[in-house]
């Protein structure tokens, strides 16, 4: 989820550099407006093929990347804005910070204890939360998956599920954290 990773951009050309030959004007504007910085998507985004990657299902990958793609289509449909950025803002608030795993404490009895995520560990709690809500919609995938990733950018923490298992995920945390010695 590197935002430099999201796209690579090319120097301007230099045009005090252009050789003398140039001499027409109106050639040498045209070549100063081709030559501003460009912007070049990735062929391959990583936060797409981690979500592809949740999709998968009996090793049909061409599948999961057509209900991504379908999926950003719909949210672009429904929004009338960029996908990328409202999938990768909805994937941040949807991700938790930490989970709680059991341990041995010295008695041999196992006592929960919260641990910090990193940020593939995240947006994989992230996806399979909001696969989870979208199985309660009715519709095709593509289209239940962007009004669940729409509904937690434009939800309330108590009305939006993922939100509210990410929020009782870190209310457990913080009441384990308390136990802790």
């Amino acid at each position: 989820m590197d935002e430099a990773m999201s796209a690579i951009s090319f120097e301007p050309l230099n045009t005090a550099k252009l050789p003398e030959v140039i001499k027409d004007e109106a050639v040498k504007t045209e070549i100063q407006q081709v030559s501003k910085p460009v912007q070049i998507p990735l062929p391959r985004d990583p936060l797409l093929d981690f979500f592809a990657a949740a999709l998968v299902r009996h090793g049909r990958r061409a599948r999961a990347q057509t209900l991504v793609t379908r999926t950003l289509l719909n949210i672009h449909t429904l929004t009338r804005a960029e996908a990328l950025p409202i999938l990768r803002e909805a994937i941040l608030m949807a991700s938790p910070a930490v989970k709680i795993l059991n341990h041995k404490s010295k008695a041999g009895k196992p006592e929960p204890k919260p641990f910090a995520l990193n940020d593939r560990q995240r947006a994989k709690y992230a996806f399979r939360w909001i696969l989870k809500e979208t199985a309660k919609r009715k519709g095709p995938l593509p289209e239940r998956l962007a009004r669940e990733i729409i509904d937690i950018i434009r939800a309330a923490k108590d009305s939006n599920g993922v939100l509210k298992l990410k929020a009782d995920l870190h209310k457990a945390a913080m009441v384990t954290r308390g136990s802790l010695r």
